[in-house]
């Protein structure tokens, strides 16, 4: 394949998709662009008219020798979690039917993996598999939400270090943004103060700063950094702000995920305003 990656499993679903696939070079961007771009040409030809998808895929970094069967069976499920489907082998947009049945199968999955586990022998593996994925119907859909590292990272505190020792010993955090490496190491007092010097502000509080545009870009710019790269609380970040409730933070939050994800002119901008505001910002992993 073009881009050297192994595609472990699928599922397309009606507004949303699943790809489990590991890059063997730093080159997942690339590679869903050429995929989305020609998924979208394909769907053209046949007469598709408007968006396919909403938003910017989300990526989540699995370490795979914990979680890739956790993951294998939260994809190939999603069909029986959404009552599509009883069994998750009548759904023909996934690659479960390729897994449990001699099927031909496209070259591009990689399936080798489960005899590697389950073994020996494909065939006893593909079974062995199956009840692997089928225990999952009658039992509530498990899924190690726990272990997701700052949305991003799905495995321990050794894998995610590990990681972020590769990626560098120290990074403008500009970099792990874009990197998508998240460490929670940077203070909310030092935050706080960031924002207030970006936005010329003297505090955050809406007494002082005025309920206008900037004064609500740099409280929603603050809750949405406070969140994501600090071990802060949503009562230590209310506490900071002075004039807002624990809930009130964790709204503010919520609301930002969903524009990033529904309003593509939003998720630039808001991503433009977010890197010049961290450009001056280290994190050093020792600390």
């Amino acid at each position: 394949m073009r881009y050297r990656v192994d595609v472990y499993a699928y599922c397309v679903m009606e507004n949303h998709y699943h790809l489990l696939i590991q890059t063997q070079e730093s080159n997942l961007s690339k590679f869903m662009h050429f995929l989305l771009s020609s998924y979208a040409s394909y769907l053209s030809k046949k007469g598709w008219e408007g968006h396919i998808f909403g938003g910017r895929y989300n990526a989540l970094l699995v370490d795979k020798e914990a979680y890739l069967l956790a993951v294998s069976r939260y994809i190939h499920l999603n069909p029986v979690a959404a009552s599509i489907v009883k069994m998750p082998e009548n759904y023909h947009w996934s690659s479960y039917s390729s897994y449990i049945n001699n099927r031909e199968t496209p070259e591009w999955l990689k399936k080798e993996w489960i005899s590697e586990y389950f073994g020996p022998g494909y065939s006893e593996s593909t079974i062995k598999y199956k009840e692997f994925v089928e225990e999952g119907i009658n039992n509530p859909l498990i899924y190690p939400d726990d272990k997701i590292i700052s949305r991003t990272i799905l495995g321990g505190i050794d894998f995610a270090e590990k990681i972020f020792s590769k990626v560098g010993k120290e990074l403008n955090i500009n970099d792990v943004i874009g990197k998508k490496v998240f460490t929670k190491r940077l203070t909310l007092n030092g935050l706080y103060q960031v924002i207030c010097d970006y936005y010329e502000l003297a505090n955050l509080e809406i007494a002082s700063a005025g309920d206008n545009e900037n004064a609500r870009n740099a409280r929603r710019a603050f809750i949405f950094l406070a969140r994501e790269y600090t071990t802060s609380s949503n009562g230590e970040i209310s506490r900071m702000m002075g004039d807002i409730s624990n809930n009130g933070v964790s709204l503010s939050f919520k609301r930002t995920e969903k524009l990033l994800e529904a309003d593509e002119q939003f998720q630039e901008e808001f991503e433009r305003e977010i890197n010049l505001i961290t450009s001056n910002i280290r994190i050093n992993p020792n600390s």
